[in-house]
Formats: structure tokens, sequence, C-alpha cells
């Protein structure tokens, strides 16, 4: 009887043994398939890496080119001023006609300063 539990013993051991077995080679076919992704990835990594290199010097090479062509670097680009708004037709007459009322009055009132002291002059040649 013993035996016979010795044996069943073993059974589930080498039952057990036969199921961690197969599920450590599907593991490892698992870890194969990774390793081999991985060294693709480093691989593609690699190659980005090295072209990124050849664009920054071909970057900088562009850049030197540009800036002894101009001798200076660019200016920083403004934004353009804001267009005026257009002013109707009437409106322009308006500030127009002030602009000649305006003229107008300071001429009135030059010549009436002026007529003011050619009477005064007068005034005074009458009184000597």
């Amino acid at each position: 009887m013993e035996l016979k539990n010795k044996e069943e013993e073993l059974e589930l051991v080498s039952a057990d043994l036969e199921d961690a077995l197969y599920e450590n080679e599907t593991l490892k076919a698992e870890n194969d398939k990774l390793k081999q992704e991985l060294a693709e990835n480093s691989k593609d990594l690699e190659d980005i890496k090295l072209e990124n290199g050849e664009q920054k010097a071909e970057i900088s090479q562009l850049k030197g080119k540009l800036y002894y062509s101009f001798d200076k670097p660019l200016p920083k680009i403004k934004p353009l001023p804001s267009l005026p708004k257009k002013r109707n037709t009437f409106q322009k007459l308006g500030t127009k006609i002030k602009t000649k009322y305006q003229k107008f009055q300071q001429l009135a009132e030059k010549k009436k300063q002026q007529t003011q002291q050619f009477i005064a002059r007068i005034e005074v040649k009458a009184n000597k």
C-alpha cells in the first residue's frame, strides 16, 4: 500500500514536471521571440539615431551657410501694422472744410490786425 502511494506520488510529481517542462519551453520560445523583437527595435533605433545625427549635421551646415550669406543673423519678423480704416467721402470733406475754415479765420484775424496797425499809423501821423 505504501508502494502504491509512492507510485501515485511519483506519477503526480512526473506529471507536474512534464507540465513545468512544457511551460518552460513555451516561456523560452516567448523569450526568444522577445529578444528577436528587441534586437530589431534596437537596430531600428540605431538607424534612426544615425539619420537624426546626419540631419543635425546638415542643419548646422545650412545655418552656417545662411549666416555667412547674410553676414549677420536674420532679424526677428515683426507683425505688420494694421491697415488704416477707410474713411468715407463725407468725413474727408468735413475735415477739409474745417481746415479751410480755420485758415480763413487766421487770415481774417491777420488782416484785421494789419488794418488796425495801418489805422494806428495814420492816426499817429495825423496827430503830429
